[in-house]
């Protein structure tokens, strides 16, 4: 089997790996908890409605293997990585067909770590498949119920992912409800402000927009729950205030206020340089990044974009958003 086939079902684990959230339990006390279950005690989405939901989206199945495929989801999610086997899809061959890319790229990769007899480590492929599995298989699962009715945060977590896929806004909702079911957490907290963030720049708050004074009010709600030397935070900070100001002039002052308090002096700058990018303004932009690359020369991504906006080539292609988001699972 090719490979190749499933390159785009691997490509989650670049989000999973960045927005990865630990220490994910929510309070016993609230709402309703939607798991994948093996019996009709669920709570959630009941196995019965499971069952119908999996044959009416899936062709050549019978009961038994949608069983087996529901229990082979099940052990999916509870999986450790202490574990040094991974589940075997056993009976469950045939599933939605929104599944099915992801249901045959874990066969493939995973496969040989079934059993895993001899102890190797899983390798990076098995890896990648497995929480892409993981995650749309739970989002298939749940993604029809209102999210007040769930309070699983490893399910709410997973559905995160996939929604981030389809839409920032939707995603956005997911993070919200999970700083609602845990208020002090770091980690639901960079959620939010990340995917709201990845929100205004995926549907183009206009620079000045009120929207984005509604997200620096989000932010410093939540500003409590972050280290403060973070470099989401910083990034997110300037983000935000760059692009929230009215008119350039107030938005170079916004730069040079972030880069005067801010342990990345370029940051401010950086922003900036985007902003005018953004409106066309190519050699103004030039000229905000080579002020980046004289406060922090350390850092290789503005003289990287400096580079792209001053070749011939690639001058007039702007350059992408940035956004670190390599502290999430902290």
């Amino acid at each position: 089997m090719r490979k190749t086939k499933y390159i785009l079902p691997l490509l989650l684990v670049g989000i999973v790996i960045a927005f990865s959230y630990s220490g994910r339990r929510a309070p016993t006390t609230v709402a309703k908890v939607i798991t994948l279950p093996t019996s009709s005690a669920s709570s959630g989405l009941t196995t019965n409605a499971l069952q119908k939901k999996f044959a009416s989206e899936s062709q050549g199945t019978d009961d038994l293997e949608i069983q087996s495929c529901l229990s082979f989801w099940k052990n999916i999610k509870e999986w450790k990585s202490s574990d040094l086997s991974v589940p075997d899809n056993g009976n469950c061959e045939h599933v939605p067909a929104t599944l099915s890319n992801f249901h045959g790229a874990y066969k493939n990769f995973c496969k040989d770590y079934y059993s895993n007899s001899h102890n190797d480590l899983l390798s990076k492929s098995c890896l990648s498949a497995l929480f892409a599995y993981r995650i749309q298989s739970n989002y298939w699962a749940t993604r029809d119920v209102p999210l007040s009715e769930i309070s699983d945060m490893d399910v709410l977590n997973d559905r995160l992912f996939a929604e981030f896929y389809i839409s920032p806004a939707n995603a956005t909702l997911v993070a919200k409800r999970m700083l609602e079911l845990s208020p002090e957490s770091e980690g639901a907290s960079k959620m939010v402000l990340s995917t709201s963030v990845a929100e205004a720049y995926a549907t183009h708050f206009p620079p000045g927009d009120s929207r984005w004074a509604t997200l620096q009010e989000l932010m410093e709600e939540v500003r409590a729950n972050l280290p403060q030397n973070s470099n989401e935070l910083r990034e997110m900070e300037a983000i935000v205030s760059v692009y929230g100001a009215k008119t350039m002039f107030d938005a170079k002052e916004a730069a040079q206020r972030i880069s005067s308090l801010s342990e990345s002096p370029g940051l401010g700058f950086y922003y900036l340089a985007k902003r005018a990018a953004d409106d066309g303004q190519y050699h103004l932009a030039a000229q905000f990044l080579r002020e980046a690359t004289k406060r922090e020369p350390a850092q290789a991504r503005y003289f990287d974009q400096l580079q792209r906006l001053t070749d011939p080539k690639t001058a007039g292609m702007g350059f992408p958003f940035a956004l670190s988001l390599s502290g999430l699972s902290k």
